[in-house]
């Protein structure tokens, strides 16, 4: 032992000695500075491959939720003594000198400058602990004014083709769209997005509420790119309708100083501006902007507007439209669709107003400038994937598993036959090529409580279950026995195709239709939903709870109008890149500290957004590129 320890010895006085040494150069290079990450731009990134492969992934890292703060900025302690007397880049040794004790500050104090945290008091609700009521107290938290994100990517360098902008009011105006005739033709267009996602927990669930902001037209291959976070919080921290209607009159003046071309000059309520914004008070921006797009499903549209009498359960069932669930006029109609009252009768402003905003707490963003109801947008996946292909799926897959394609002998099971079609689906998605997480098919996932039939899945693992559905039952079809034992088999085949073609084609159109496009893609649509519509008669006929009349048809209604009428395509309301930024937030809320979640989620939104700034060249690049395909 005392040999191995004298051999040793030398070993341990010159390790000591060169981590002593790497400490010293370290600091005689760096100093005691912290380093200001907006000094780092896209040419320092791309002239200098060691800062790009170690900042960069330090920030993906912590941005994507996939890595802490104190690994990394360790991570980068550790290359950048390992590399002592190579050619490091000066940012790259000054974080790693930064690496201390408390290195998670150390982090945040770098990353100075760019769209600064603002803080903001709003009622959130707890509950008393000596009287077991809900209440509610002031409370500041954190967020990121849109204003203040934009002037930042507008001096990072973010760029649309001006052609691409004028192209955009052009084809809107041209086809009537009423938010698009009041403003000039060189305002970049942006978007305002909400929603809630359930995060499971150890002890429970959280719903967590996220607001983005976006610009329209600017979307770079890596599309989460596109979505800003500006506010986060706990639904249950929510005082009813009163917290989010704070947060909304902030995001409305926010969105207006956009829209005016300025920085703002006087607060939410016309009081003196922080030193901070007054600094700022009065300059210009190096464009105008318009809010054109709302987005988010029908439960958060009714959360943050607060329909009066309005709801998919209730008579009056539509936002954008008189139509209704029951009535002694058939034209009132949702599901009269040849024939009705209410096609060409879109709410205006004042009538939206009238007709469905509540008399008190009314949403903020209706004070907008130029604001028009038709910008609530409908959201594409939650109409069709999650909503009407859950009916028309599981009816598909039920007349498969019933009419015995999957296996008939005596005494085999749906368990069995369930499990037949899950391979054929796997051999369905491996024969063309299709990646898809789709899980084995179980009688849980199709057959409800009291009878209903709805076969749940993920948007996208639906929307390829259909194009597995149309091919099947298409060949079922043909068999002349198996289409005798139910008289719906025709019909059902029929609805998938024109549903497959319908979807198809959105997918591979461009942004604006022409004629053609427009028509065939309403066609398909359209006959789809007269097809569902009699399907929907035969199976109450028969007691059968499928394939029942949903608002949710009405809704695809109105992006067929919009598709024939107004020739644009309502893929790109989708929300699968919404749900992307939702799915980020969730990873982000687990990562953080339960006693600063807020303030970590909106330092990690400012991360994002310097991850843009980093990238903006290339990103302008794609977008250009994007616009030039028409998507």
């Amino acid at each position: 032992f005392n040999a191995k320890l004298h051999v040793s010895a030398p070993w341990v006085v010159w390790y000591i000695m060169k981590r002593a040494l790497a400490r010293r150069f370290l600091e005689e290079q760096t100093g005691d500075d912290i380093v200001d990450l907006d000094e780092i731009g896209e040419d320092d990134i791309s002239a200098d491959p060691k800062l790009s492969a170690t900042l960069e992934n330090a920030v993906n890292d912590i941005a994507s939720g996939g890595s802490s703060v104190e690994k990394v900025m360790k991570n980068m302690k550790a290359n950048a003594q390992d590399h002592l007397r190579e050619c490091l880049h000066p940012m790259v040794r000054r974080l790693g000198r930064v690496c201390g004790k408390n290195s998670s500050r150390d982090w945040w104090r770098a990353l100075k400058g760019g769209p600064e945290m603002e803080w903001i008091e709003i009622p959130v609700k707890y509950t008393d602990l000596a009287d077991g009521d809900d209440k509610y107290r002031l409370e500041k938290w954190p967020l990121l004014d849109p204003h203040s994100i934009i002037a930042f990517l507008e001096k990072s360098g973010l760029k649309i083709p001006p052609i691409s902008v004028r192209e955009y009011w052009h084809h809107h105006r041209t086809f009537g769209e009423p938010w698009a005739q009041h403003d000039e033709t060189d305002r970049i267009p942006m978007g305002i997005y909400g929603d809630s996602a359930k995060c499971q927990t150890e002890f429970g669930f959280v719903n967590l509420v996220g607001i983005f902001i976006s610009l329209v037209l600017w979307k770079p291959m890596s599309v989460r790119f596109s979505r800003f976070l500006v506010f986060a919080i706990p639904e249950q921290s929510l005082w009813g309708s009163k917290t989010l209607r704070v947060v909304y009159r902030r995001l409305a003046w926010s969105i207006n100083s956009l829209i005016h071309g300025e920085h703002p000059r006087a607060g939410v309520y016309g009081e003196d501006l922080n030193a901070r914004l007054r600094e700022l008070s009065g300059k210009p921006f190096q464009h105008r902007y318009a809010l054109t797009e709302i987005r988010g499903d029908w439960a958060w549209h009714k959360k943050v507007w607060r329909f009066k009498r309005c709801s998919w359960a209730a008579i009056n069932m539509c936002h954008q439209c008189p139509a209704k669930s029951s009535s002694t006029n058939s034209a009132d109609l949702y599901w009269m669709f040849e024939s009705n009252s209410w096609d060409d009768h879109h709410f205006t402003t004042e009538q939206f107003i009238a007709e469905r905003m509540p008399e008190t707490g009314i949403c903020p963003l209706l004070g907008v400038t130029n604001f028009h109801p038709s910008t609530i947008r409908w959201c594409l996946m939650h109409v069709v994937n999650l909503g009407i292909l859950y009916t028309v799926n599981g009816s598909a897959l039920n007349l498969l598993v019933q009419g015995g394609w999957f296996g008939n002998e005596p005494g085999i099971n749906s368990h069995v036959k369930l499990a037949r079609a899950h391979r054929d689906f796997k051999a369905f998605i491996s024969k063309n090529k299709i990646q898809c997480s789709q899980p084995d098919f179980t009688p849980k996932m199709i057959y409800k409580k009291g009878g209903i039939i709805s076969l749940t899945a993920k948007a996208y693992n639906g929307r390829v279950i259909l194009a597995w559905l149309d091919e099947t039952v298409y060949l079922a079809s043909q068999d002349q026995q198996f289409a005798n034992l139910d008289e719906r088999t025709l019909m059902i085949a029929a609805a998938l195709r024109h549903m497959n073609r319908f979807l198809t084609e959105m997918e591979h159109a461009g942004r604006y239709l022409s004629e053609q496009q427009a028509n065939s893609i309403f066609e398909s649509g359209k006959q789809f939903l007269q097809i569902y519509r009699s399907l929907a008669i035969m199976s109450v006929r028969a007691g059968k709870f499928e394939l029942g009349m949903r608002p949710k048809v009405h809704a695809l209604w109105h992006m067929l109008w919009m598709i024939k009428k107004r020739r644009t395509n309502v893929r790109l309301w989708s929300g699968f890149v919404d749900e992307d930024a939702m799915s980020w937030l969730k990873r982000t809320y687990f990562g953080a500290h339960p006693g600063w979640r807020s303030r970590w989620i909106i330092r990690v939104s400012k991360l994002r957004i310097w991850q843009t700034h980093l990238k903006v060249r290339r990103f302008n690049q794609q977008v250009a590129d994007r616009l030039k395909r028409g998507r």
